[in-house]
């Protein structure tokens, strides 16, 4: 039953390939893989071009244009991933339709049926890289397009002279182009499953200390380093929520921190990283200029403190900040400047409490 659950979740998952983007981008591996993926496209846009210099390619002039158009417009897509920023979804979806359509002309035009059945090994390169950039879907079109192409193309061996060692070679290539990529795939979910749970918090959806960590060297980058940009570091605990849980329960501390969670994501950017490190503590950061800190702060504590109809709290908020330039020029690594900049932004914090709570306490680095 787990089992069952497990694959339906797989096929039902709508697919959010920027958790790998962002490994990818945290490791420096971002262009790797696109080079990795041109020299892909490279070898693809090759078959239609050896195709045409050999004795069994087509004969006729317009399938000869059809092969050189192929070759042509498969080295624009390695230009394409060797240039610019990561495709879109979109640009990717027509990037497989391309490579697909590209390789079943290539093996149908040969008019060796054998040497055509062994071209749709081209199959896995696209196969691959369907496992691991885009959802179940997708690779379901495409094992469908992959299975009926080699099919087609095995057919007149079938009928000819040795049926048998054409089905055992069209057995053999089906496993390679449609059976290996789903099994890759839905072990590939699994882990990526695994890692993304291991970085949130189960209980508000939340970053975790760990995924904090993981998050932040995205957040700041030679774009957003211009002279006013602060990345800024803000940590909020409830005040009095020790008396939550033991005077109405842990439910409902629960539904408060969910609560919370909420609040803070509806008064901060999309592109603000959230974590929950423990307890009730939370953290925001961003990029944003140094004249809005005080009213984000504010803004986040505000909310917070909001008329709630069961279990209503306030927080202490503390803030510090650092110039995004100072950032990437420190010579620190990324994991000592995100903990200094929490203790100073902690210290901000309980400055915050000894004064009363339900207040901001602020940090700029210049004794503030």
């Amino acid at each position: 039953m787990a089992g069952n659950l497990d694959l339906r979740e797989w096929w039902n998952d709508p697919f959010d390939r920027g958790w790998l983007l962002s490994f990818f981008e945290s490791r420096s591996l971002t262009g790797v893989v696109r080079v990795l993926i041109a020299l892909c496209a490279g070898v693809l846009g090759a078959v239609p071009a050896l195709v045409l210099l050999s004795p069994t390619g087509p004969t006729g002039l317009p399938g000869r244009i059809a092969l050189f158009v192929i070759a042509v417009g498969t080295y624009g897509w390695a230009a394409r991933w060797l240039a610019g920023d990561w495709p879109t979804q979109v640009t990717s979806f027509l990037f497989i339709i391309w490579s697909d359509v590209a390789i079943t002309f290539c093996i149908a035009s040969d008019t060796d049926a054998l040497a055509g059945l062994a071209g749709s090994t081209s199959f896995v390169l696209i196969g691959a890289y369907v496992t691991f950039f885009h959802g179940p879907k997708t690779l379901a079109c495409h094992l469908v397009w992959a299975f009926a192409s080699t099919v087609a193309v095995a057919i007149p061996l079938i009928i000819g002279a040795d049926p048998a060692l054409a089905v055992a070679k069209l057995l053999v290539l089906l496993v390679a182009n449609v059976a290996v990529p789903p099994l890759l795939q839905f072990s590939f979910w699994l882990i990526r499953s695994d890692a993304v749970d291991s970085l949130v918090d189960p209980l508000t959806g939340l970053l975790n200390r760990r995924g904090l960590h993981s998050r932040v060297p995205l957040l700041v980058d030679q774009d957003s380093a211009v002279d006013s940009a602060q990345l800024v570091m803000i940590t909020i605990d409830l005040d009095h929520f020790k008396e939550v849980n033991d005077t109405l329960g842990h439910a409902t501390g629960d539904e408060v921190l969910v609560r919370t969670a909420l609040r803070i994501k509806s008064v901060v950017r999309g592109s603000a990283v959230l974590a929950r490190l423990g307890g009730e503590e939370f953290v925001v950061m961003d990029v944003v200029p140094a004249d809005v800190i005080t009213e984000l702060a504010e803004r986040i504590q505000q909310a917070i403190g909001a008329p709630a109809t069961h279990a209503p709290v306030t927080a202490s908020v503390g803030v510090a900040a650092i110039p995004a330039r100072d950032w990437l020029l420190s010579v620190a690594s990324p994991t000592e400047q995100l903990d200094a900049l929490l203790d100073r932004a902690d210290h901000a914090m309980y400055r915050a409490k000894n004064s009363g709570r339900n207040t901001v306490a602020i940090d700029l680095g210049t004794g503030s």
